[in-house]
């Protein structure tokens, strides 16, 4: 039986009535593309902003339960503002963008209603990610609408019952999430993306659970000193499959005029984050030294290293030598010679 993989990926930046959120919509735009590149077949809704009302979510998590068989992979993914009232209350929710203050339980995705929704799904593999981002507005919030942080016990109990049942969140219960207004992405977000780009996938191509979960643990405890939460029931399972040989065309450098867009996009498609490292080690740099964080971003932080001390030229004649695949031969003398 041909397998699935249906992913309902939502991101919302831009509220009614709550503070504005810099990354939730490239999270959620971002996470469709990267599914959508993987191997096995996929199916994937996205809401952002306007479109990310609860109707509309609840409205495609029944899209979830209707459309995919045992056989299948089902994934939520949601980035936004989440939380409780207190630190007390065990009733968790997530913030559709038409959320209001003075109706939480209205206007909210309660924890019950979620449960309810992903129970109805009949997937032998379910993956819930969270990325529930609201400290960097939490004290712009009006006053009878503090939240408190992260999901509860309770909720994620119900939520992982059945088979093949798995939640990695932001945050654990009791402590706020991250983001930063400098990022394309969420902290946690851009973790996750490496990881099912394929920075945590094994030898096959295959992207297992429980490597996902080790991979984002690890550089967020490193980096940022925050711990993530994730609960599982059942075994193990693959998320997504990469093909690396075909998840993305190979650019080519064609001129001198090669800009950094140009050559970031030569030296992603080619470099996975330890050979980005070796690099920089024959670049006179260790990879630590670089600002970003994400693979992409260390990339342009490589780049304008080089560019700021005059070693563009020799930036691309290692390049060449580990991948000539990504010049043009006639041409590559004169774009090192004018680099």
């Amino acid at each position: 039986m041909n397998t699935k993989l249906f992913a309902l990926t939502v991101g919302i930046g831009r509220y009614a009535e709550l503070p504005a959120l810099t990354c939730p919509p490239n999270d959620a735009k971002d996470f469709a593309t990267v599914i959508h590149a993987g191997v096995t077949p996929s199916e994937i809704k996205l809401l952002t902003n306007t479109d990310a009302t609860k109707e509309s979510i609840l409205k495609e998590l029944a899209w979830l339960a209707d459309s995919s068989r045992s056989s299948d992979t089902t994934i939520l993914f949601f980035s936004g503002h989440g939380g409780r009232r207190s630190n007390s209350d065990t009733r968790a929710f997530l913030c559709p963008v038409d959320a209001e203050a003075a109706h939480l339980e209205e206007t909210c995705l309660r924890g019950d209603e979620l449960t309810e929704a992903l129970s109805a799904i009949k997937s032998d593999r379910l993956v819930v990610f969270l990325d529930t981002c609201h400290s960097g507005g939490v004290g712009d919030l009006p006053v009878n609408m503090r939240i408190a942080a992260g999901i509860t016990e309770v909720n994620v109990g119900a939520m992982v019952e059945g088979n093949g049942r798995i939640i990695l969140a932001a945050s654990r219960p009791d402590a706020p999430a991250v983001e930063s207004s400098t990022m394309r992405n969420g902290i946690f977000t851009s973790y996750l993306l490496e990881a099912l780009r394929g920075e945590a996938a094994q030898a096959d191509g295959r992207v297992w659970a429980s490597d996902v979960f080790s991979f984002v643990a690890h550089r967020m405890r490193r980096h940022h000193a925050q711990g993530v939460y994730q609960k599982a029931v059942g075994e193990n399972f693959v998320v997504i499959t990469r093909d690396r040989r075909a998840s993305l065309p190979v650019p080519i450098i064609r001129s001198s005029t090669t800009n950094q867009r140009a050559l970031r996009i030569a030296i992603h498609s080619v470099y996975d984050r330890s050979e980005l490292s070796r690099l920089c080690r024959e670049m006179g740099l260790h990879i630590e030294n670089l600002r970003g964080r994400t693979l992409e971003n260390q990339i342009l932080d490589l780049i304008d290293f080089c560019h700021r001390h005059g070693l563009r030229g020799r930036l691309l004649e290692f390049l060449r030598t580990d991948h000539p695949e990504l010049f043009v031969a006639s041409e590559i003398g004169h774009l090192i010679l004018e680099a």
